[in-house]
């Protein structure tokens, strides 16, 4: 195989042509990861858009849009 990307070969996504391939994302991974956030209210991804683009859900039902997943894993997301 050639012009295929290292991070293709580490997942495991090069293989047989013609065949489709599984291949895990960041998407799947990080879809539903709970954290707890530094105000002790428990959080969950309930949307994964990119790196730049998700929803949180909080454990009393609010839903906060559009924040990073750097802010999610650092705690620093406030349920407004």
């Amino acid at each position: 195989m050639k012009d295929r990307k290292y991070e293709d070969f580490i997942h495991g996504a090069i293989g047989k042509p013609g065949i489709p391939q599984l291949r895990r994302t960041l998407k799947n991974e990080r879809l539903w990861t709970e954290k707890i956030m530094r105000n002790g209210m428990k959080a969950k991804i309930v949307r994964y858009g990119s790196a730049n683009d998700i929803d949180i859900k909080f454990s009393n039902g609010t839903i906060v849009m559009h924040k990073t997943y750097a802010n999610f894993c650092s705690g620093s997301v406030a349920c407004k």
